[in-house]
């Protein structure tokens, strides 16, 4: 488990914690409100079906952590998401969510819709 402190604007500062399995192609898995511990036996089939690099972040407020006062809304939260993917420096990433886990789409030009 690894915490990453991203900024998105003066002022904006969120640090997200993020389990990671396997290497490969970039694979962004986001939980629901079961919350990260719901997703992790999906990354691990993941990086065994798809040799993937998954990523699950914890949505800050969930899992004992900090969630700042300017991060309310589903927007915000896909702009942290897309500044941490930034951050990383992964591009062409996969990505999933608890409820459109079969779904699994790319994200382009690392871009995330708050579907």
């Amino acid at each position: 488990m690894t915490t990453h402190s991203i900024t998105l604007s003066v002022g904006k500062q969120a640090d997200i914690t993020v389990d990671e399995y396997g290497s490969g192609h970039p694979f962004l898995l986001l939980h629901g409100g079961a919350g990260p511990q719901s997703m992790g036996g999906f990354g691990q089939r993941i990086v065994t079906s798809e040799h993937a690099h998954v990523l699950v972040p914890t949505h800050p407020g969930f899992g004992g952590t900090t969630r700042p006062d300017w991060l309310n809304s589903v927007g915000t939260l896909a702009e942290t998401y897309v500044a941490l993917l930034e951050q990383l420096d992964l591009h062409d990433v996969t990505r999933g969510h608890a409820t459109q886990l079969p779904q699994s789409s790319p994200v382009p030009h690392r871009s995330l819709d708050a579907d």
